[in-house]
């Protein structure tokens, strides 16, 4: 059988090439226009807060929720609709190929399944991945906020869903990831085979296993994995 390798997405497969306040402040502009006494900043604040609630979220589900944190308990359905995709696609657009992208997805495909386990809302995480092409090379996305996972990274339960998807061995299944906590902790958690995508100097935070792998790049995590025999 085919063994299954999953990946994070923010800060692994891809990165922004612009931040995300920035991304986030001009599409939401019209819906700040329309609430003159929310402030920007604290808006920006209320939506980090809603990104880390469990269970179902869409980009607008989250920008409800940060409103009404804000003493606005219901914003124009409409206008935040359009909003809400606005901040989807420009997002979406702002993201780059992590180096060495494209030829490790090629080389590592000849012998794992890949998949992708990432957290935030699920169209604004779908709408990155189809952006990046990234459709064609993966055999599962799982999104913490589709309806179906629910929970975040590093919940374990999150990883046990995907591996239920891939009817996969956790001790035969790798994740990578970028984050000590909600890739190394949960996966190692979770039984997963964990490899962490870090520059050499950074060190783990304190209560986190130790990964079986650390590379620096996406080649060198192919180059790991297919010529070292890891």
């Amino acid at each position: 059988m085919t063994p299954a390798l999953f990946f994070d997405l923010d800060g692994t497969l891809c990165q922004p090439t612009k931040p995300f306040p920035d991304v986030f402040c001009a599409t939401v502009a019209p819906l700040l226009a329309a609430h003159p006494a929310v402030d920007g900043a604290a808006l920006l604040a209320a939506w980090a807060a809603a990104l880390e609630r469990p269970g179902p979220a869409t980009t607008a589900s989250c920008l409800s929720h940060a409103f009404a944190q804000c003493g606005v308990a219901a914003p124009d359905s409409a206008l935040l609709t359009r909003c809400a995709n606005a901040l989807n696609a420009a997002w979406a657009t702002a993201q780059r190929p992590a180096p060495d992208l494209w030829p490790a997805l090629t080389a590592l495909r000849a012998h794992y399944l890949l998949g992708i386990i990432t957290n935030g809302p699920d169209d604004a995480q779908r709408a990155v991945v189809a952006a990046l092409r990234l459709t064609p090379h993966i055999r599962w996305l799982v999104v913490s906020g589709d309806p179906l996972a629910g929970v975040r990274k590093p919940d374990v339960a999150i990883f046990r869903h995907a591996l239920a998807l891939a009817q996969a061995t956790p001790s035969a299944t790798w994740y990578v990831g970028d984050s000590a906590i909600n890739d190394v902790g949960g996966a190692v958690n979770a039984g997963m085979r964990a490899c962490w995508l870090a520059p050499a100097s950074a060190t783990l935070p304190a209560g986190v296993a130790e990964p079986e792998l650390r590379v620096a790049s996406l080649g060198e995590l192919a180059a790991r994995l297919l010529s070292d025999g890891v």
